[in-house]
């Protein structure tokens, strides 16, 4: 097992000459138009077209988690006061439709939510009505 046992010295920074052209002011080196103009088309014929799908698949599965967090939030604050039958549909819904992920860890993720979230809509289902008895 590694351990710190104090602080030690560093040592002290050292500096590289300066060069004699260094010192000579600054210059910008002249570029010929048809260079920087195929270096730019070059540049646009290799950029990607469309965003990876990865990108785009875990990004909207983020935003399904996200959601799904939302309606797990209000579904919480719903045991606090007066419940609300949308916001249960709402969390059922989230919990059905869990889109793919590329990233195997927000895979995970999700997939532990949405199983906390049957698990409120199960113990919903079992719970004695809130509504008032006549």
């Amino acid at each position: 097992m590694l351990s710190i046992t104090g602080l030690g010295r560093l040592p002290a920074p050292t500096r590289k000459p300066a060069s004699a052209s260094a010192n000579a002011g600054f210059h910008v080196a002249e570029s010929r138009p048809e260079a920087t103009e195929a270096a730019a088309a070059t540049q646009l014929t290799n950029a990607p077209s469309a965003p990876d799908s990865a990108i785009v698949q875990d990004r909207a599965a983020r935003r399904h988690g996200t959601d799904l967090l939302d309606a797990l939030a209000d579904l919480q604050r719903d045991l606090l006061g007066t419940p609300n039958p949308t916001h249960l549909q709402h969390l059922a819904t989230f919990a059905q439709n869990i889109p793919a992920a590329a990233n195997p860890t927000l895979r995970a993720t999700l997939r532990e939510i949405a199983v906390r979230a049957e698990v409120e809509l199960a113990r919903q289902e079992m719970a004695p009505s809130h509504a008032p008895a006549t």
